[in-house]
């Protein structure tokens, strides 16, 4: 076989026309030539007299290599340059492929805006497009086919009946309300490991669930998908690590190990729903809420829970460990402490730098509050490195700044402040600004409630000062105070990142006055939800007075922090940082946000970064964590033989008889 190509590059196209094919071997040089045909119009031979300026627009589109005119598949033409539909024999149909079809529409849009590249005009007297009396044709095109999917087995019906998918027999192996995962740890912000060691711990989770799954026998439980065996294994995964990063690998270990030695009947309740096809019901313990958090099943009521609560009263020695006040100080030592202060010449310690600076109440004679400039420090207290329990030998010992990630010793700051603070933890010292005072009797509340009470501080001129007061009801959760507070002294800074108040809540507040509107709920406006101000420490602290009495329990974490900013001396406290002591024990103690997500497995103080703590948020976890002891308490007392009415009065269990 030979070659085609360039054979009949100068061999003048037979077509009678211009030519229509977009790849004709033939040459186009030429003029072409002139038939008369019967009933047609002729067209006379470029070579024999045609226009000059008509061939010369027929040889320069050639030689650029244009493309012709556009056929329809009906082979019709779509533009109307030439004078009849009839004038010359149209080709058969014939396919145009993809790409030749949109290089033809380029090219006619190209033709369209440049009148002296189109051929296709009157063969004697050119015109402009606008002046054609037909239209141009267009074809439509089809859409594309969808992709056909595979259609479940369908029961044969008549061309007329509506099609319905039908009722499965069978029991399908995955569920279709159950969400498809892969046996994959699932995506965290923070891990706290490798994602080879959770791939391990998770695909050793799946071992012993299907293992005992498999091997189930009980006919009140059904047996779980697969797939449901996957999110068992994958919830058990994700509790630890969501909780501390240096307690994941050992829980995780020990709740492997107690899966291993677990036996049928225990796993059975504790994860195997107990109506068979029921793919909703709960595999655990506990009820859970939406988010896998645990929910409080408490069966009591307020009374009998608060007859419970006695027993978790802070002792005395620890409150004073803590540095609760559990006396006023005299006027003696008051005067010691003004005295103390006058001879430092109000010299103070930033509790952020470390930087030695002077104070100047009621400012100096350049108007300036405190020296020493600006402060910068690293909000977040040091940290030691992650470290990895499945390799100790690559664990790092050094400590680092959490909020920037910078070494101890090499930074010395990510954040700036407009001045240096300082903190008074002294009682006598406190006592100089406002004297403690003890909880008055109130006749007119009831001898046996609780409180769950939060206070937010800012830095001042006298310390750290209350800026905001939170009060809600236990066990019922319902908020009773929450009002910004004017401090006594200048401020330095509000505290903001971690208080949630800033200048334009303490501007825009609304003043409280009790003596005016003594029936207004001290909490935010219901219209616009602005909070309330009061004039000081010392009218919040009569605020609070209002709804307890010295036989009232107030409930809250470190509440040394804000009974000695409202300078309270209260004799029933439940501080959840005794009721849950760390394994150092005192003076260490477990943050807020730790023992909830340890022990109710709940994530609070999640706001954006610089929003600080929400006042409300943190005196309900503190009531809900009181809420979960009360429960394990009450089992521990059944077990015992206690007994408890509705009133809330307790039965100890019967004496043994003697013989």
């Amino acid at each position: 076989m030979f070659s085609s190509v360039g054979l009949f590059s100068k061999v003048p196209c037979p077509s009678d026309r211009p030519c229509l094919f977009p790849n004709c071997i033939f040459s186009h040089l030429e003029a072409v030539p002139n038939q008369q045909r019967q009933g047609q119009t002729a067209v006379p031979n470029v070579t024999n007299g045609l226009s000059q300026k008509i061939n010369t627009q027929y040889v320069a589109r050639h030689e650029e290599g244009g493309n012709k005119r556009q056929k329809t598949l009906s082979g019709e033409k779509t533009d109307d340059a030439l004078p009849s539909q009839a004038s010359f024999p149209l080709p058969g149909p014939r396919l145009l492929s993809r790409q030749t079809t949109e290089n033809q529409a380029q090219q006619k849009d190209r033709r369209d805006k440049s009148p002296s590249l189109n051929p296709e005009a009157a063969p004697f007297e050119p015109r402009s497009r606008e002046e054609s009396p037909i239209a141009p044709e267009r074809r439509s095109l089809s859409p594309p086919q969808k992709r056909k999917l595979p259609k479940p087995a369908e029961t044969p019906q008549s061309a007329h009946s509506v099609s319905t998918l039908p009722t499965p027999q069978s029991t399908p192996s995955t569920p279709s309300t159950l969400k498809k995962e892969p046996l994959f740890p699932r995506r965290l912000p923070n891990p706290p490991a490798k994602l080879d060691i959770r791939t391990t711990l998770v695909r050793k989770f799946h071992e012993q669930h299907v293992r005992l799954n498999n091997d189930m026998s009980f006919p009140s439980a059904r047996k779980l998908f697969d797939q449901e065996v996957i999110s068992i294994a994958l919830d058990d995964e994700e509790r630890f690590a969501r909780g501390v990063a240096t307690t994941y690998s050992n829980l995780a270990k020990i709740h492997l190990m107690n899966l291993k030695k677990m036996d049928k009947e225990s796993w059975v309740k504790k994860y195997a729903s107990t109506q068979p096809g029921d793919e909703s019901a709960s595999r655990a313990k506990k009820p859970k809420q939406g988010d896998g958090r645990v929910a409080l099943c408490t069966n009591f009521n307020a009374a009998q829970q608060l007859s419970i609560i006695s027993k978790f009263e802070a002792k005395t020695a620890d409150m004073d460990i803590v540095g609760y006040a559990r006396a006023k100080p005299s006027a003696e030592e008051i005067e010691i402490a003004k005295k103390g202060v006058e001879a430092a010449q109000s010299w103070e310690q930033c509790d952020r730098c470390q930087y030695r600076f002077q104070v100047f109440p009621g400012r100096n004679e350049d108007g300036r509050l405190t020296s020493g400039g600006t402060c910068c420090y690293h909000w977040a207290r040091p940290a030691y490195t992650r470290r990895d329990n499945a390799k100790p030998e690559n664990n790092d010992p050094s400590r680092i700044y959490p909020c920037c990630n910078e070494p101890i010793g090499t930074s010395t700051g990510c954040t700036r402040a407009r001045s240096h603070v300082f903190k008074v933890t002294s009682t006598k010292r406190l006592a100089a600004t406002f004297q403690f005072e003890p909880t008055p009797t109130n006749y007119r509340v009831k001898e046996s409630n609780a409180f769950c009470v939060d206070c937010e501080m800012g830095f001042t001129v006298n310390g750290l000062e209350l800026i905001r007061l939170t009060a809600t009801s236990w066990p019922s959760d319902d908020e009773v105070i929450d009002v910004l507070v004017r401090p006594h002294g200048e401020i330095l800074d509000l505290n903001s990142r971690f208080s949630g108040v800033f200048a334009k809540d303490i501007t825009s507040a609304k003043s409280l006055d009790r003596v005016k509107y003594p029936n207004i709920k001290p909490k935010a406006d219901e219209k616009d939800n602005t909070l309330f101000i009061v004039s000081s420490p010392t009218a919040a602290r009569k605020l609070l007075w209002e709804y307890i009495t010295p036989s009232t329990f107030l409930i809250g974490h470190g509440l040394e922090n804000d009974l000695n900013a409202l300078r309270m001396i209260h004799p029933r406290v439940i501080d959840t940082a005794l009721l849950f002591p760390h394994p150092k024990k005192l003076p260490v103690r477990n943050s807020l946000k730790y023992l909830m997500s340890s022990v109710l497995q709940r994530n609070i103080q999640l706001g954006d970064l610089g929003q600080g703590h929400d006042s409300k948020e943190d005196a309900r976890a503190a009531g809900e964590l009181v809420k979960w002891k009360v429960e394990k308490e009450w089992k521990v007392m059944q077990q015992k033989g206690w007994q408890i009415d509705v009133s809330g009065l307790l039965y100890p269990p019967p004496r043994p008889s003697k013989t």
